[in-house]
């Protein structure tokens, strides 16, 4: 009897056993951090706790977003505390309770197709960044490596840049303007879709498979990549020209339309996008042949000038107020204090991390050979502030508002000279003055040029005006070249400005309804039989 009653007790333990080792857990993970990257998109990150006994279980997440599926970029979760193992990971739909027309259905595909496909566009993009970056750092590596006598292999260096530049840009230009054509369609069919009835949201349900060695409790994180976030970082600057002194109020501009509220979570903010594409070297095969020669032609005009080169993104680490600064070789990132809330509306959402008092000298400045206007700068160093780079800005000047535009980069203890728009109180002319006799002709087999231009400043405001006007020398890049100033010129008050050959600029303080006249003279000689031709650089 007790026997069979043994049998019966274990086969009884043997029927529990499976269904120890086979539960389904709903878990409840909230939205605990998330990144929001400057290039577009934003890492979710939610965290789950359970205590589940020994065995392979499955862990289900319910009422995720659409938005999770329309990234590239795949979901992943990870144990954050327990001796445990998450060893596969599957999205199943979880159907709606408010049920869709077919035009909603066919709406909400085409959105995520739409979306599939701008996801796919800024990751060329990113890639193009990247390689924006790498052509760049060659182009500053040969000129800082070449004399400025070996002009054949500066010029060579240059036209690599140029060209390659020139194409890549061309390529992110498409990607970005194709990025903006889907974006407009997108919006239109979600309008469309808010309009054809009651709201219906479909949701997602992960199931994460969990391996657990004994009865724990478990910690996990599931983190997934979605669209439809950004940020930039905006600067309000107000200066007090009387007494000098610059107010600066650095903030965070946040949207998102995930589809998902961010309530009080740790937040950070990213100057770089994630992407799938890793990387990859490709060269190809380059074959020559006999072109025809109006086609030859033809590719000469289009090839034209080199296109300027995009500065890369980068920053210098700093730690101030709300926020703490990180960088690494490849990545910068802000770590906000405390915990945010940011919500799925598109509305901007304002941050703010700075505010900074200092002390300024206010200088005009002109460069009239190409632009007659003259520019207010707050001249400053900063310190003990959160270094800043490709920094938009609001301009108040002496309490009212002076513009908005682009600013220096705001780098940390170091010397800057930030504009703050025209001043309309100083009028400039630029005039090139008629030849004299000898100005050009030739001296013992010797072509001889000569410059001159009078350049007019006058102050037509009620107070002095510290000014400053830029200008430049021609520089010879061979040595059968000679440029010297002539003797009634104006004496620059400084030279080879940041390290740019020829620059040169004066610089007085003028009283109200002063002018102030400068002459700028020189002569060019060169060999007879030859011709020069001017660059820029």
């Amino acid at each position: 009897m007790k026997k069979f009653a043994y049998l019966a007790l274990l086969s009884s333990s043997m029927l529990v056993t499976p269904a120890v080792l086979a539960d389904t857990f709903t878990v409840n993970a909230p939205i605990t951090e998330v990144t929001v990257y400057k290039g577009g998109g934003a890492q979710v990150t939610r965290i789950g706790k359970l205590t589940a006994p020994a065995g392979k279980h499955t862990l289900r997440i319910q009422g995720l977003h659409e938005e999770i599926l329309s990234s590239s970029i795949p979901p992943q979760a990870a144990v954050k505390s327990g001796n445990a193992t998450l060893s596969g990971m599957k999205l199943r739909a979880q159907p709606s309770t408010t049920t869709a027309s077919e035009r909603q259905r066919e709406l909400m595909q085409q959105i995520k197709a739409l979306e599939a496909e701008i996801s796919v566009l800024k990751d060329k993009v990113a890639a193009n960044d990247m390689r924006l970056a790498f052509i760049r750092n060659i182009g500053q590596s040969q000129a800082g490596q070449t004399q400025i006598t070996d002009l054949a292999s500066l010029e060579k260096a240059l036209e690599f840049v140029g060209e390659n530049t020139a194409e890549i840009l061309a390529d992110s230009n498409i990607q970005k303007q194709q990025i903006e054509n889907l974006n407009i369609q997108r919006d239109a069919l979600k309008r469309e879709l808010k309009r054809s009835g009651p709201a219906r949201t479909d949701y997602k349900q992960a199931l994460i498979e969990l391996d657990n060695s004994v009865e724990q409790e478990v910690t996990f994180t599931f983190s997934y990549f979605v669209e439809n976030a950004s940020w930039d970082m905006n600067v309000a600057a107000s200066l007090d020209s009387s007494n000098e002194k610059l107010g600066l109020a650095v903030a965070a501009d946040i949207r998102q339309n995930t589809g998902e509220n961010w309530e009080s979570v740790k937040l950070s903010l990213s100057n770089s996008r994630p992407s799938n594409y890793v990387g990859g070297i490709n060269v190809p095969s380059q074959f020559i042949s006999i072109a025809p020669e109006n086609e030859m032609i033809r590719r000469m005009e289009l090839k034209g000038a080199p296109a300027q080169m995009e500065t890369a993104y980068s920053d210098s680490a700093a730690n101030r107020g709300r926020v703490t600064a990180s960088s690494s070789q490849f990545d910068r990132k802000y770590q906000v204090s405390g915990l945010s809330t940011i919500l799925s509306n598109g509305e901007t959402e304002k941050l703010n991390i700075i505010t900074k008092n200092t002390d300024v000298e206010v200088i005009t400045r002109i460069a009239p050979l190409f632009d007659r206007n003259a520019y207010v700068y707050a001249d400053t160093e900063l310190s003990g502030f959160l270094s800043i780079r490709n920094v938009n800005v609001n301009l108040s000047r002496d309490g009212h508002f002076a513009g908005a535009g682009r600013w220096p980069n705001l780098e940390n203890n170091q010397e800057l000279e930030l504009p703050f728009g025209r001043n309309s109180n100083i009028e400039v002319t630029y005039t090139e003055q008629a030849p004299r006799d000898g100005d050009k002709g030739f001296i013992n087999k010797k072509s001889v040029e000569e410059k001159r231009f009078l350049i007019s400043v006058t102050n037509n405001g009620t107070s002095d005006a510290p000014v400053e006007v830029f200008d430049r020398y021609p520089v010879s890049a061979h040595e059968d070249i000679k440029i010297v100033p002539l003797k009634p010129a104006t004496k620059p008050d400084e030279m080879d400005l940041q390290n740019k050959p020829g620059t040169i600029k004066w610089k007085k303080t003028l009283k109200p309804g002063e002018t102030w006249y400068i002459k700028h003279e020189y002569q060019v000689t060169y060999p007879s039989d030859k011709s020069i031709r001017r660059m820029n650089r």
